[in-house]
């Protein structure tokens, strides 16, 4: 059986939302712009930055944008924290609306 690999990605562009600018930039720092991207990099990144992350940090919180032209993907973490938010004068009273907090 032959297996044919796919085309490889490199990392492109990194967001970090929700982290004081001190975190954020050593999550940065652990991934250079170029480097081949696969998936594992992502779980061994936020095995080795817990300590530092939010509690419930997860794989989750990382959207992965892939550009097939450039043949990159963008990561974008995002560890702000959806609330149940009750708008004022809602006339229907139970309708609840999920907002991202602004950190």
């Amino acid at each position: 059986m032959e297996v044919e690999e796919g085309k490889q990605y490199r990392v492109g562009t990194i967001e970090v939302s929700g982290l004081d600018s001190n975190t954020a930039n050593i999550l940065k720092s652990s991934l250079e712009p170029g480097q081949v991207f696969d998936r594992t990099i992502i779980k061994k990144l936020l095995t080795e930055n817990r300590a530092t992350l939010p509690a419930d940090a997860s794989e989750k919180d990382v959207a992965i944008i892939r550009d097939s032209e450039e043949g990159t993907v963008n990561l974008v973490f995002d560890f702000r924290r959806c609330t149940a938010v009750q708008p004022a004068g809602n006339a229907m009273g139970s309708i609840r609306v999920i907002s991202k907090e602004m950190i």
